[in-house]
């Protein structure tokens, strides 16, 4: 599979792993927009995730102590207002038209640092490694509650992406069933398994190096991508270079590197938009699943340039004003442009 250059005249594609199609106009970019968004930042002062604010939420479920030992570089707290809630029972209703399950599980916040940081880049390589690390730790621990079937790991920055505390935090939620998103994605990538013997993103991802026009960063163990079928403008995959289903097997090494990626692809990103607000979120197996030759995890980081419209909520497509090949190069140029300044 050869990759060819888009032609700016616009494109409908397909991403092979979730089936959805995007349409690229670059012409988008031309619209008018009038509407402001207003972020008022809270002082630190009166941070309920600062250190000295710790009674502002509720008791800690995990803590990672400073190198002091009297105080504490990460805390796992209980989301103080929770989508789902941990009861130890589980019911499930079902009619002809109509199907519902308890919201039984667990929301959980992470706070990554002590110090008032708004964006995860304000860490070093090694913290981010460490709150990877503890990612991993919460993935297994709530893994042991039979009545959960996955758990989401999804990262908010920024007003447009739905951050309410502007200290930066991941939030961890456990579920009773598995996303639909997740589901696609396994059932695809099966497919895709049964009829070639190998994993999709395995070879998405031995496509992507060969070709180079979307690679942003690559290190020994993880590769950065915009995607080929990208729903929005500067999305970028982080893909293990070895495959692996779960997140939480990853080793401590992978972490490291993963963290150097991370930041480095975020680093780009507040540098290329102004004011960057984006989503990332983790995509691994469900809870308590074999290692899987089909499915391979990942992180989709999603920068949040523009709002849903009507088209988008009921097609289930996206329209993107830049191509992914565009994308890639306008990052790389800023990483290229650092590292001149470096020497």
């Amino acid at each position: 599979m050869k990759i060819k250059i888009a032609k700016r005249t616009g494109e409908i594609r397909q991403d092979p792993v979730s089936n959805c199609y995007t349409i690229f106009s670059e012409e988008r970019s031309l619209r008018p927009f009038y509407y402001e968004f207003q972020n008022t930042a809270m002082e630190s002062s009166m941070c309920p995730f600062c250190v000295g604010n710790e009674c502002l939420t509720p008791p800690d479920i995990l803590t990672v102590q400073d190198d002091s030992g009297t105080g504490w570089k990460i805390r796992v707290v209980p989301n103080k207002y929770p989508a789902v809630r941990a009861s130890g029972n589980i019911i499930y209703s079902r009619g002809d038209l109509e199907y519902s399950v308890s919201s039984e599980g667990e929301h959980e916040v992470l706070i990554e640092t002590p110090r008032h940081e708004l964006s995860l880049t304000g860490l070093s390589e090694t913290e981010i490694s460490e709150v990877l690390e503890v990612y991993s730790c919460r993935l297994v621990s709530l893994s042991e509650n039979t009545n959960s079937a996955y758990c989401s790991v999804f990262k908010n920055t920024g007003p447009i992406a739905g951050t309410s505390v502007v200290h930066t935090h991941t939030q961890i939620l456990s579920l009773p069933v598995i996303p639909p998103v997740i589901a696609n994605e396994l059932f695809n990538c099966s497919i895709y398994y049964e009829k070639n013997e190998r994993c999709l993103l395995c070879d998405i991802l031995e496509n992507e190096m060969e070709n180079g026009y979307r690679v942003i960063a690559v290190n020994d163990s993880f590769a950065a991508f915009c995607p080929y079928a990208s729903r929005f403008p500067y999305e970028v995959w982080i893909v293990p270079m070895k495959h692996s289903s779960h997140f939480e097997r990853s080793h401590t090494g992978d972490y490291k590197d993963l963290a150097a990626v991370l930041k480095k692809v975020l680093l780009n990103l507040e540098k290329r938009i102004e004011d960057c607000s984006y989503n990332y979120f983790i995509h691994t197996m469900p809870f308590r699943s074999q290692a899987s030759d089909s499915y391979h995890w990942h992180i989709e980081i999603v920068p949040r340039t523009s709002f849903f419209g009507g088209f988008e909520i009921e097609t289930g497509m996206h329209i993107n004003h830049v191509f992914p090949e565009t994308a890639a190069n306008e990052l790389k140029s800023i990483s290229l442009i650092r590292d001149k300044r470096r020497r």
